[in-house]
C-alpha cells in the first residue's frame, strides 16, 4: 500500500491476475485481523491455536506431482506424452543397439575373410559396412541423448 492507494485503485485486467488480487484482498484481511488481534505478525493471526499440524517430511511437502500434476490435467497429459516418447525412445535405442551389433559384426566379419582367405573384399562394400556402422552408431548416442533429455524432464 502507498500512500492511500490499495489494490482496488489498480485495474488488471487479466484473467492471470485473478490470483494476484485474491492474494491481496487475503494480505489485506490478514493485516487487518492482526491489529485488530493485537498480534505482532501475521502468521500469529492466521495460524490456529493447535499449530498447522503438519509434520510431513519437507519432501512430501514439495511434492510437485502429489500437489499439482496428477490434478491438474495439462500437466498430467504432458507428463503422459513425455513417458510415451521415453518409451518410444528406448524401444528405437534397442534397435538401434542391435543394429551397431550387426555393422561391428559384418565388419568383423569381413576382417576375418580378408585375412584367413585369398578373398578379395569390393572396397565398396566395407566402406558401405562401415558408413553403416556409423550411422547407426550416431543415431544411437542421439537416441540415448534425446531419452536422457525427455527422463529429465519427467523427473523435474
Amino acid at each position: 500500500q502507498r500512500g492511500d492507494l490499495t489494490y482496488k485503485d489498480y485495474h488488471t485486467p487479466a484473467a492471470a491476475d485473478i490470483m494476484v488480487n485474491a492474494f491481496r484482498r487475503y494480505v489485506a484481511a490478514a493485516a487487518r485481523a492482526t491489529r485488530e488481534m493485537g498480534k505482532d505478525t501475521i502468521a500469529d493471526a492466521v495460524m490456529p491455536p493447535t499449530g498447522y499440524l503438519d509434520n510431513l517430511p519437507r519432501s512430501e511437502m514439495l511434492d510437485r506431482y502429489e500437489s499439482h500434476t496428477k490434478n491438474c490435467k495439462l500437466c498430467f497429459d504432458a507428463l503422459d506424452k513425455e513417458k510415451k516418447k521415453k518409451e518410444r525412445l528406448e524401444i528405437v535405442q534397442t534397435g538401434l543397439t542391435g543394429a551397431v551389433g550387426a555393422c561391428f559384426t559384418t565388419l568383423a566379419g569381413i576382417a576375418m575373410l580378408s585375412l584367413t582367405t585369398e578373398l578379395t573384399i569390393p572396397v565398396a562394400c566395407i566402406r558401405v559396412a562401415v558408413g553403416a556402422l556409423a550411422t547407426t552408431l550416431g543415431a544411437s548416442l542421439g537416441a540415448s541423448r534425446m531419452k536422457r533429455k525427455t527422463e529429465g524432464k519427467i523427473h523435474q
